[in-house]
Order: structure tokens, then sequence, then C-alpha cells
């Protein structure tokens, strides 16, 4: 995966990609082995990531454990399906970076997220709701639930209608609270 996304890196644009799926399955948040962030220099020093971020038509994103700098990282406007799965929290895109994410990907209707999210303390995180006005469909798998209720209390999703929600054995009651909560369409 290292040089593939060194090579994606260099290339300036994808002007007709319309899906983009990349899977890095070596990384393992049980592990007793720190994730190596250094292996992935290219994406470090990448302005913008694959593609110099120029993917006009880019529809369908799925990022599994794929490190990424969130901070310069941009997806396309016309995004309506993201999945992002299998990131150690070192590899996690901060609160701030899912806020400037989202708010560059209105048409947004399906959002996955598995064994990711933002990084860092969630009672540090901004108090600034994240607008996903077009959302229809979330799923989020294998998190811990403590965070992932403090995620879903910032989220405005007005046009949800499919919800899925796997946490193994943890106690869920207060997520499914903050996920009651009426919104304004």
């Amino acid at each position: 995966m290292t040089l593939a996304l060194e090579q994606l890196c260099q290339c300036l644009a994808a002007p007709l990609l319309k899906e983009l799926k990349l899977y890095y399955n070596e990384v393992d948040d049980t592990s007793d082995t720190p994730f190596q962030l250094s292996k992935f220099d290219a994406i470090k020093d990448s302005e913008h990531g694959p593609f110099s971020g120029h993917f006009p038509l880019l529809t369908d994103a799925v990022l599994h454990g794929v490190p990424m700098v969130w901070s310069r990282f941009r997806f396309s406007a016309c995004l309506t399906a993201l999945e992002l799965a299998y990131h150690p929290d070192v590899i996690r895109p901060s609160y701030t970076d899912l806020l400037r994410i989202f708010s560059g990907i209105p048409q947004l209707e399906e959002l996955k997220i598995w064994e990711s999210g933002p990084n860092g303390d969630p009672k540090d995180w901004d108090t600034t709701p994240l607008q996903l006005p077009q959302l229809r469909t979330l799923e989020f798998n294998h998190m811990d639930p403590m965070p992932t209720e403090m995620l879903v209390s910032r989220m405005n999703i007005p046009q949800l209608i499919s919800l899925k929600l796997e946490f193994d054995d943890w106690e869920c009651t207060s997520l499914l609270r903050a996920l009651s909560v009426p919104q304004a369409p």
C-alpha cells in the first residue's frame, strides 16, 4: 500500500474518477506494535493526498486504515457515499478536520464509520455542529459508544432514514437518546 499511495499522491488529477476505494489491512488497533506513520512519508509530503485532491466526479470513497493528512485532504463536492474504517487513533482525523471535510461535501447521503472517527478526547472537540443536510444513511460499527455519542450529538442530520449500530457488548442507552433528539429539517 505504501508504494500505491506514493504513486497516487504523484498523480495530478483524476478528472473521470467516480469511485476511490483504498484498503490498508495491516492496521491493527489491538497490536502491541505501534502504527508506523513514517512508512507513509509520501502522504505527509503531499499537499492534498491522492490525485492532488482533484477528482471532481468522485461520488463514492472508501478509506480502510489508510493514513491521510486530514488537515489538507479534501473530497469532491459530488461525494455521496463515504466510508472511514479501521483507523487507529494516531491516523484518525480531528473533529476540526471532519468539520472542514463535511462542509465540503454537502451532497453526502451515506456515511459509514467503523473503528474510526475523530481522534482526541471528545471533551476537547469543537462544539460546532457537523452539518450533514442530505445524509440519509448512517452506520457505526465497533466503536466506543461514548465518543460516538459525542459525535452524534454534534451532527445535524435532518434527512436520516437509515441507521445501523454495531457495538459488541457496549452499553448504548445514552447514544440512543442522543440519536432520538428531534432535529429541524
